[in-house]
């Protein structure tokens, strides 16, 4: 199969926005989450670390489901597949401003002795926050690690039926 220079950066694209709107999807799921957990469990630690598995975890899925379902339709559909990805990703960042713009202070106003548990939790510990700050570098790790996979399956296809087209 040729790949012009045209369908090659529409793909890039495609891989590039998809990535951002996967990514900012999940930090958007993180954050609404973390705001609830504050509002409902201010005093509790699992308001520092639930939202950041939750985050973690709908991304390895979404990256899991991207991998699985557009790599079949992204050469035949590869225009579609990248206005849908960013739009998809613009509108997440539209959510993601508008709600920490007007929810953040609205909640903060009218939870603030929720708001003020939730951030003397974080100074006590230290520790965790700096365990969870490596959680953004396993989701990279996540991405290799399915596109490896996934380019190891294509490439066990090509080797147990080479002359059939994939």
């Amino acid at each position: 199969m040729e790949i012009n220079n045209h369908k090659l950066i529409s793909i890039l694209g495609i891989g590039a926005f998809g990535l951002f709107s996967i990514l900012e999807f999940a930090h958007l799921i993180k954050y609404v989450i973390e705001q609830l957990l504050i509002i409902y469990n201010s005093n509790s630690i699992s308001s520092l670390w639930v939202p950041e598995i939750t985050g973690t975890v709908i991304f390895t899925i979404a990256i899991v489901v991207c991998a699985k379902y557009v790599k079949s339709s992204i050469i035949i559909n590869s225009k579609k597949w990248l206005f849908s990805f960013i739009s998809i990703f613009f509108i997440i960042i539209t959510l993601q401003f508008l709600s920490s713009f007007f929810g953040t202070g609205f909640l903060i106003s009218t939870f603030p002795t929720e708001f003020d548990n939730y951030y003397e939790l974080k100074k006590e510990n230290l520790q965790l926050l700096a365990n969870l700050a490596f959680i953004p570098i396993l989701r990279y790790i996540i991405v290799v690690v399915v596109l490896i996979w996934e380019t190891r399956k294509r490439d066990d296809k090509l080797i147990n039926r080479p002359t059939k087209n994939i």
